[in-house]
C-alpha cells in the first residue's frame, strides 16, 4: 500500500463504520497518553490500578518508576 493511499485511509477514517454513530463525535484530547493518565488518575495514586499474577501496581507506581529511571538517566 502506498504512502498516499495509507494517508487517504487515515483521513477518512474508514474504520468509523464499524464503530457506534456517537463514536464519531467524541471530540479527542490532545495530549501524550502518559499525560492523560497521569491527569485523570492524580486523586487514586496509591489505590490499585492492575493486579496481574499476586503482584498490585498502583495508579501512581508507573509515574515514580518513572521519575526514578529518568533522575538515574541524568545523573550518567
Amino acid at each position: 500500500m502506498s504512502n498516499t493511499e495509507k494517508r487517504r485511509i487515515s483521513e477518512e477514517k474508514v474504520w468509523m463504520k464499524h464503530y457506534p454513530g456517537e463514536s464519531a463525535e467524541i471530540q479527542l484530547s490532545r495530549c501524550t497518553v502518559w499525560q492523560y493518565v497521569r491527569e485523570n488518575n492524580r486523586d487514586r495514586q496509591d489505590k490499585t490500578a492492575l493486579h496481574y499474577y499476586g503482584t498490585s501496581i498502583a495508579y501512581g507506581e508507573p509515574e515514580r518508576q518513572g521519575d526514578t529511571a529518568a533522575d538515574a538517566f541524568a545523573a550518567l
